[in-house]
């Protein structure tokens, strides 16, 4: 395989490990380490260097999170980002899905071309999940 992007959830990074501990070569590295001391968790972002991405920043205020653009063949941005969503309330409190929800949104209403990909830690039996199944939560449907 010869992938363009490559996406890391729950890498477990801190500052103890630095980004040349991490390089692959060829590829641009971005990152978010766990903002709080709680093992696990961070986010890593690999682009091929030859596509030229730019790391940015979106307003939400979602932990976990890592973007950066590239340009496409007509000079327009298209966005790359990966997230993680613990499932464990501890770490962020109750407000976690809402910050996720505000990434969708921003994206959404600014009308920017995104790939988003990550772990949200929806439990779905199947999927595509059916809507008549019980078994999922609200914040799940939400977010499906």
């Amino acid at each position: 395989m010869n992938p363009d992007i490559v996406r890391v959830t729950e890498s477990w990074t801190g500052s103890h490990i630095l980004d040349s501990e991490l390089a692959i070569n060829g590829y641009d590295l971005f990152r978010q380490d766990r903002l709080v001391d709680w093992a696990g968790g961070g986010v890593l972002l690999y682009v091929r260097s030859i596509l030229c991405p730019v790391q940015c920043e979106l307003l939400s205020k979602f932990p976990e999170q890592v973007w950066c653009y590239i340009l496409d063949s007509k000079g327009h941005r298209f966005y790359i980002g990966v997230c993680y969503r613990s499932p464990t309330v501890n770490i962020y409190g109750n407000g976690n899905h809402e910050l996720l929800r505000d990434v969708i949104n921003e994206l959404g209403l600014s009308k920017r071309h995104f790939v988003m990909m990550g772990d949200y830690n929806y439990r779905y039996l199947e999927w595509p999940p059916t809507l008549d199944d019980h078994t999922i939560s609200t914040d799940a449907l939400q977010f499906l």
